[in-house]
């Protein structure tokens, strides 16, 4: 939460990049009605141009570092 001033303000915001793996977003929690608040949300926060909001799909398998 601290960050978010940093992110959003208008002079030099911060670049945040997050990748969200597929499970996350598939896993039931709430039914289909708060399912769908959450990745309205999300796409929501993603729209500013300093802010990369990314899924790794199932099909990339195991990445490691």
């Amino acid at each position: 939460m601290a960050r978010q001033p940093r992110i959003r303000r208008a002079t030099a915001p911060l670049h945040l990049q997050v990748a969200l793996n597929e499970g996350i977003l598939r896993r039931p929690g709430g039914g289909p009605a708060i399912m769908a608040g959450h990745l309205a949300r999300l796409a929501e926060v993603a729209e500013p141009p300093n802010l990369s909001l990314r899924v790794v799909p199932f099909s990339t398998g195991c990445i490691r570092g």
